[in-house]
């Protein structure tokens, strides 16, 4: 739905004279076929526009007679003859008449330039018209206002009867009086009153606005509102001055204009903020709703958009494709990122304004996309935001990968039977049993599970499901000591993983526990376990486990050995990602693929403005 706000003042009424203009002709020797009988006259038109010379030269000698003595002509007919003197007390009693007599009446006024705002309004499918209207105190500090003379309270109530008598009640006119208290020119009393009624509009229907009416305080604080304000669709009407058709009480013709490049701005700086919390989804939910805005703005005739458009839509992709990897949905990621390079090659080929080097683009990343890198960027950037419980459900599925992982780059998935269920991993015992890799498996399970050795001997038991993150750590140390032999590197890696077992055992305690999350919480859990431990498994694993803010660490060690034991390829520089600061053992930008995206859409946003 859209809706048009508008202010008006005394130009947005005009009058028809038709009485005798023999005088004029008498002192200007204007023949009766260059002057015709019946104008209207604007009440108020005193202000310097800057077309204004121009349409003047476009009036005939009679035409620019009658506009040159426009005040003398209405005081003479109308102010004289009705015994007023202000604006307000004409409007007053021309209201009065118009309800005694509308059908007399009705022809005789015009809107003004209000007029042709409101035809384009109407064509624009808008019935609802938001006026601001004044109504000053007639006195202040015992002294007569002088402001309340041009106040408009009686011209809207003109108006409104006008309209619906006009326009078959295709409108309707709301009235926003400006408070008593607030004076038409008080700026910062004025700027309040339009954000308050900004604030109250709902941010996703577009609005029409109006700002010629009114004071140069009341354009002023609509204008700044509207732009200030959440809702991106909007846009100006300007009628372009046309005095020939003022007098014939024609409407004038309306330019429309969008100031759409200065709520660019506004919403690129919230987006940056937004990438700065990594808040990928944010920053994709507003350049979405910036990118309908447009849309919708081109259809309604504003130009110039078509680059910035093409520009924002390959940084959504580029968004999108983050928050799929942030929800470990590479599929849906390949697909934003095929998506993105197609667009990009076309922008490229069509010339579109975009120059940004087509090689150094976040899309490619997914050609070598390593999920454990992923996971362990993820407990990055939740540590840095103090995303507690997201930090600590990531770590344990990073745990959890580096062994599936290990598996699968060491040829070791034939090993087990996935005909089940394809998330269990059932060791198949019949192809081990009795083989180095079996052998050394046994002497390493038996030591966490006593009861494992009967059943590897049992010759009809087939399979031994791996129960957990240490069967599975086990049969990886069994399975690198046999293709790889023993090494510092295998050591490294099974005391960094031994290190978090604690924290991988008390995640769940640790969220759905009733004091909440945090890293100070993590500290006094740990220390109460090391003085009191609850029972023999954290009791065994408290003692070797890290400090909280070790844990990045931590993980940053297993995944070096974890590269070099598999000898992970497509990651020459894998090292750029896992930097520790020594002193806080925070974790140091780059962030994988995500510090890419993130840059890169700023520099998408730094372009286009």
């Amino acid at each position: 739905m859209t809706i048009l706000i508008a202010n008006i003042g005394t130009s947005d009424l005009a009058l028809k004279f038709y009485q005798p203009l023999k005088k004029i002709q008498r002192e200007t020797s204007v023949s009766d076929e260059d002057l015709e009988q019946n104008y209207f006259l604007p009440v108020g038109f005193d202000r310097n526009e800057p077309n204004l010379k121009e349409a003047e030269s476009q009036l005939s000698t009679g035409e620019l007679l009658i506009w040159q003595n426009r005040y003398q002509l209405l005081k003479e007919q109308y102010y004289q003859t009705w015994k007023v003197n202000t604006f307000r007390e004409l409007t007053q009693c021309l209201l009065g008449k118009y309800i005694e007599t509308p059908q007399e009446l009705h022809d005789c006024i015009r809107p003004g330039r209000l007029w042709g705002v409101v035809k384009e309004a109407v064509e624009a499918s808008v019935r609802d018209i938001y006026i601001f209207v004044t109504d000053q105190f007639l006195e202040e500090n015992g002294e007569k206002n002088k402001g309340a003379d041009s106040d408009t309270v009686y011209l809207f109530e003109i108006l409104q009867l006008w309209f619906d008598r006009e326009l078959n009640n295709q409108i309707n006119l709301h009235k926003v009086v400006i408070p008593k208290m607030i004076s038409p020119i008080d700026q910062d009393g004025l700027l309040g009153e339009y954000y308050n009624f900004f604030k109250g509009l709902d941010p996703s229907e577009g609005i029409l606005i109006s700002v010629k009416g009114g004071t140069p305080q009341m354009q002023t604080a609509l204008r700044v509102q509207a732009i200030s304000s959440d809702i991106a669709n909007q846009i100006y009407l300007e009628p372009q001055l046309s005095i020939q058709k003022l007098l014939q009480g024609e409407a004038s013709s309306c330019r429309r204009v969008s100031y759409w490049r200065y709520q660019r701005v506004q919403k690129y700086q919230t987006v940056k903020k937004l990438l700065a919390r990594w808040d990928f989804d944010g920053a994709r939910e507003i350049l979405t709703k910036w990118l309908e805005t447009l849309e919708t703005l081109e259809r309604s005739g504003i130009t110039e958009i078509s680059e910035s458009r093409h520009r924002l839509t390959v940084a959504v992709k580029a968004l999108k494709m983050s928050i799929a990897y942030l929800n470990l949905d590479s599929y849906e990621a390949d697909n934003q990122a095929d998506s993105g390079l197609e667009l990009l090659e076309v922008l490229c080929k069509n010339e579109q304004g975009f120059i940004l080097n087509g090689e150094q683009n976040p899309f490619r990343l997914c050609k070598n996309y390593e999920p454990v890198l992923n996971l362990y960027t993820q407990c990055c950037l939740f540590w840095k935001l103090e995303r507690i419980a997201d930090f600590l459900g990531s770590m344990s599925a990073f745990y959890e990968e580096i062994l599936h992982q290990t598996f699968e780059k060491l040829e070791a998935i034939s090993y087990f039977d996935k005909t089940k269920n394809e998330n269990d991993w059932f060791l198949k015992l019949d192809e081990i049993r009795g083989t180095q890799l079996g052998e050394t498996f046994l002497k390493i399970e038996k030591k966490t599970n006593t009861s494992f050795p009967k059943i590897y001997q049992n010759q009809k038991q087939s399979n031994y499901k791996l129960q957990g993150r240490l069967s599975k750590r086990n049969f990886v140390k069994a399975l690198i000591l046999i293709k790889k032999g023993s090494s510092e590197t295998l050591e490294g890696l099974i005391a960094s993983l031994k290190s978090l077992d604690y924290w991988a055992e008390q995640r769940n305690f640790l969220i759905h526990g009733a004091k909440g999350i945090s890293k100070q919480r993590m500290e006094d859990v740990r220390s109460e376990d090391l003085k009191n431990p609850k029972n023999q498994k954290i009791k065994n694993t408290v003692r070797v486990s890290c400090l909280p803010t070790e844990i990045i660490a931590q993980m940053s060690q297993i995944y070096c050995c974890f590269v070099e034991l598999v000898s992970l390829s497509g990651f020459p520089n894998v090292q750029d990602y896992l930097e520790v600061n020594q002193e806080t053992r925070d974790p140091i930008e780059p962030y994988y693929l995500y510090s890419e995206i993130k840059e890169w859409v700023g520099q998408i946003l730094d372009h286009d403005q």
